[in-house]
């Protein structure tokens, strides 16, 4: 502990802006580290998926295939990235330590992914017992970890506008979680109800309201501290998130009810227009030297965002699915993607100080993981979000297979580039001749 302290005051005085987190306050570096890990090997599943699908899911949004796909993506690839994020951004950002130890954490790792297993094989089969299978195991693990990080919100010494804001998009994912679970119960035939409302509903909760939010109330410390933009005054922050919660609670509440909620997502489509539009606007004022390629991924992320966001507040039905697949599949997986390269180095950086001895100089976060693999998963990135937006306007074998071949490359890239730092720290204790060890 008091080597981390050590290192949070040599990381302050050397200016590295994430090594200047609160290092002393963060987990071992196996809690998030296996949820980064698990993030990206989802991937290549997709694009499996997609390519022996072919045209025929993209004609409704009810296709198993396509709810299979939605949920192989926003569960296994973003909810992974996002849980293990989160663990250390808790940590070190907001000062709040999740509860629990080791062995709870890496409970809640397997319970999570053999859920997310059996819920995208049970949407795509229609199987009533992988769909109870995975509606208890995501009902255990997405609640207690988000009651766990919570608990260390509660406890935490950070911000408390901070706090309070990463609480609430934890809160909207058990919400989803508990939608979901009745969705299956619903599909295998025990509860009788509306399934297209609480389905709405859910998609609601888990898109907007989990990680919509999320990436709000991260993005006002990520961005500064990462990209050198502008910090947004509290008061102000607050007041807008507060309203756009409002919003989302509003159209939640008027699609549960079988009303017209066109008016609702109308609203919490602009008010996102509005967010991204500013995030953009603080984007291009920022320090236009440091970390490019993030920049770079989170202007083209919140671009895609704006610009979906403005045709569903103009119509919801216009572009039938483009929209929401543009979101879902492109930006999405560049905001919490290119966050997650970062968040590996910044474990690496740790790791290396960790393992090597006093007096020792070691380079810092950007040399562990040099820019030129970030801009070559960037630019596959581009192209596979590009692809799977024409297949979902204009859907046909050829395309559906080449999105399928790029979407398989582009994750299985990102997997590869995200473990660079690793292999660099080991590179480097090789040449220093201290033996690596298990952290």
């Amino acid at each position: 502990r008091q080597l981390q302290w050590r290192m949070a005051a040599c990381a302050c005085a050397c200016g590295d802006p994430m090594s200047a987190l609160e290092i002393a306050q963060s987990p071992p570096i196996r809690w998030p580290g296996r949820f980064l890990a698990s993030g990206p090997l989802w991937g290549p599943l997709a694009g499996v998926l997609l390519a022996a699908l072919g045209p025929a899911p993209w004609g409704s949004r009810w296709h198993p295939g396509v709810l299979s796909l939605t949920h192989i993506l926003l569960l296994g690839v973003i909810g992974n990235t996002c849980l293990g994020a989160a663990l250390q951004f808790l940590s070190a950002a907001a000062g709040s330590r999740p509860a629990g130890g080791a062995g709870t954490w890496a409970t809640l790792h397997a319970l999570y992914n053999i859920g997310v297993f059996a819920l995208s094989t049970g949407l795509l089969s229609m199987e009533p017992w992988l769909l109870m299978i995975a509606a208890s195991l995501l009902a255990i693990a997405i609640p207690g970890a988000v009651l766990a990080m919570c608990i260390g919100l509660w406890r935490g010494r950070g911000e408390r506008l901070l706090r309070g804001t990463l609480a609430i998009p934890l809160l909207f994912w058990c919400v989803a979680a508990g939608l979901g679970v009745a969705l299956a119960i619903g599909l295998v035939g025990y509860w009788p109800l509306s399934f297209v409302t609480v389905a709405d509903a859910h998609a609601i909760a888990g898109v907007a309201g989990t990680f919509g939010l999320l990436l709000i109330a991260a993005g006002r410390i990520v961005l500064p501290t990462l990209l050198g933009t502008a910090r947004p005054k509290p008061r102000l922050f607050f007041r807008a998130f507060l309203g756009l919660t409002l919003l989302i609670v509003m159209a939640m509440h008027s699609r549960m009810h079988a009303e017209d909620a066109a008016t609702q997502m109308r609203m919490v489509a602009a008010a996102m227009a509005i967010a991204t539009a500013l995030g953009l606007l603080a984007l291009w004022r920022r320090a236009r030297d440091r970390n490019r390629p993030m920049a770079a991924a989170w202007m083209l992320g919140l671009g895609i965002a704006h610009i979906a966001a403005c045709i569903v507040a103009a119509d919801p039905k216009r572009m039938g699915m483009a929209p929401i697949v543009s979101v879902l599949g492109f930006a999405l997986p560049l905001l919490v993607l290119s966050v997650s390269l970062e968040i590996s180095a910044f474990l690496a950086w740790i790791d290396l100080h960790l393992r090597s001895g006093r007096g020792v100089h070691v380079p810092g976060v950007h040399l562990l993981m040099p820019d030129r693999g970030k801009w070559h998963w960037l630019a596959v990135q581009c192209v596979a979000g590009t692809l799977l937006v024409m297949l979902a306007l204009y859907p046909s074998q050829t395309l559906a297979s080449l999105t399928g071949i790029a979407s398989a490359v582009c994750y299985s890239l990102q997997a590869w580039v995200r473990g660079q730092p690793r292999r660099n720290v080991l590179r480097f204790l090789h040449r220093s001749g201290d033996r690596p060890c298990r952290t």
